[in-house]
């Protein structure tokens, strides 16, 4: 993949509106600082110092692109700087073909600074050797576009029996000590056996979606591969807004759904959030799937992400 493919992919916060209120911070103003600096699921972390900065690499397992670097001042307020790796071209099964990779791909990065240049090395579990906008396995390049309707981000279905299986699922790291994040997403371009949503990934995942079948939407809440409920049996109108809500507290998700943007539902149960994947974060999810080979190319498009946290 080409690094302006990379690009496009981790600047959809910006080629999408975006909105962030009450982030975390560490730092208190007064020279002083609260932990944890980066309250999130950043495992394997390894710093180094080059002149008057840091740099922090973590581990990212199989999503792509991988290893991401933060740089920062004052070992307090980080930003992220990069990533090390683009893709992992070892495997078919990195593009979700003929099985999956996940918890393979990088472990336990490390960072050094040498001559001018820096090395990333890291172990690879299966034997070989973006962070606001993580794939869950190499993208399909020609599954997306942020130019078919400028201001968009379009997901073309791919075929999967669910989502785990799905291509071109883009995730964002939930934070604490607690975040929620909504997206707008516009379905008019779903096929029957389509589903496209929003939600938390992990194992168990869980999410919201508009899954179409013989014509017709409807907006269901599914936990773990289970439908838990069907709120709107017919949906006829264009625009859907999807809302998730994590917190810390008892590791926790909710749902929500909208059909204006300002009065949300609740929908389905609750999500007891797990790390059945390993020091990879329980992470907020925009998806598009089709369960049949005719649906695939039914897209959505989603025009908003919007993340808050505290």
């Amino acid at each position: 993949m080409k690094l302006k493919n990379i690009v496009a992919i981790l600047l959809l916060c910006n080629t999408l509106p975006t909105f962030s209120q009450q982030v975390w911070t560490p730092d208190n103003g007064d020279g002083t600082f609260t932990n944890p600096i980066m309250w999130g699921d950043w495992p394997d972390p390894d710093v180094i110092r080059v002149g008057d900065d840091f740099y922090f690499v973590s581990t990212s397992m199989h999503y792509v692109p991988g290893c991401p670097i933060a740089t920062s001042k004052d070992l307090v307020n980080w930003k992220m700087a990069g990533y090390a790796v683009e893709r992992y071209d070892e495997d078919p099964r990195f593009d979700l073909k003929g099985g999956s990779l996940y918890l393979n791909g990088s472990w336990a990065a490390s960072i050094r600074h040498h001559n001018g240049k820096f090395y990333v090395a890291f172990c690879t579990p299966n034997g070989w050797g973006i962070e606001n906008g993580h794939l869950n396995h190499n993208p399909d390049n020609s599954k997306w576009s942020l130019t078919e309707r400028p201001g968009y981000m379009r997901l073309k279905a791919s075929l999967a029996k669910n989502l785990p299986n799905a291509r071109n699922t883009l995730t964002q790291r939930v934070q604490g000590p607690s975040s929620h994040a909504t997206v707008e997403m516009d379905v008019t371009g779903l096929k029957d056996s389509n589903t496209a949503g929003f939600g938390i990934f992990e194992f168990p995942y869980a999410y919201v979606a508009v899954k179409q079948e013989n014509g017709m939407r409807k907006i269901i809440m599914c936990n773990d591969g289970k439908i838990i409920e069907t709120a709107v049996g017919n949906y006829t109108k264009d625009k859907l807004w999807i809302r998730a809500r994590a917190t810390d507290k008892d590791f926790t998700a909710r749902f929500y759904y909208s059909t204006d943007g300002k009065e949300f539902h609740p929908i389905g149960n609750i999500l007891n959030m797990g790390l059945g994947l390993v020091w990879t974060a329980n992470r907020f999810a925009m998806f598009n799937f089709s369960t049949e080979e005719s649906g695939v190319d039914g897209y959505t498009d989603f025009n908003r992400f919007r993340f808050a946290g505290k």
